[in-house]
Order: C-alpha cells, then structure tokens, then sequence
C-alpha cells in the first residue's frame, strides 16, 4: 500500500438497513497525522480521490487539529478523552484522541 491509495483501505460500511448513511471508521495513530485521516476517511466514505476533495481548512484548521491531538498524547489520561466533531464535505466528522475517526455521511448528500 502507498500512502497515495492509504484511503481505499480504511474500514467503509455499507448504507444502514435504511440505506440513508454510510460509516466509515480510521484510525489515524498508525501511520498519518488527524488531518490526513480526516481526509483519508471521508475520500473513502464519498468514494473520491482524497486530492479531489476540498481542502479542510475550509472546515477546520488541519495545523490547529493536529496540534490539539499531539498536545495530549504524551500526557497521562485515558486516551479517549479528547474528541473533536466537525462537518466537512457533507460529512459529520468526529476525531478521537485514541486514534479513531469516525465519518457519517447521508447517502445522496455528496452526489456531484
């Protein structure tokens, strides 16, 4: 795997039984700062190019969002205590400082 094609191997569930949403869950501690997980989690729930998405500091400040999460990773706390939520490219978006991400997307709401 490339770090290029990292966003096709992040864990994409099908639409709920309702077929309304898509989930998505990443976990950015393995290899990526949150900002690219960020990214590289909503490019596979919208199933685009991570390149062909917005840039996210139209959202939030990706300097700001990884600096929040490196700010508390050396400290001694339960490592799920800071979380951080957001929308960005129709998706809801919720950052975890134990390495998880989560991506809601409603299916048809980022229909080109």
């Amino acid at each position: 795997m490339t770090k290029d094609d990292s966003y096709l191997h992040t864990n994409r569930s099908r639409p709920d039984p309702t077929g309304n949403q898509v989930s998505v869950c990443h976990n950015w501690q393995e290899d990526e700062s949150p900002a690219l997980g960020v990214v590289n989690a909503i490019a596979a729930a919208t199933d685009t190019a991570p390149e062909r998405l917005q840039p996210l500091y139209e959202s939030v400040d990706p300097d700001a969002l990884n600096m929040l999460f490196e700010s508390v990773s050396g400290l001694d706390r339960h490592p799920s205590q800071l979380s951080v939520s957001f929308r960005h490219e129709g998706c809801d978006v919720v950052v975890q400082s134990n390495g998880k991400l989560y991506i809601w997307l409603e299916v048809g709401e980022h229909d080109e």
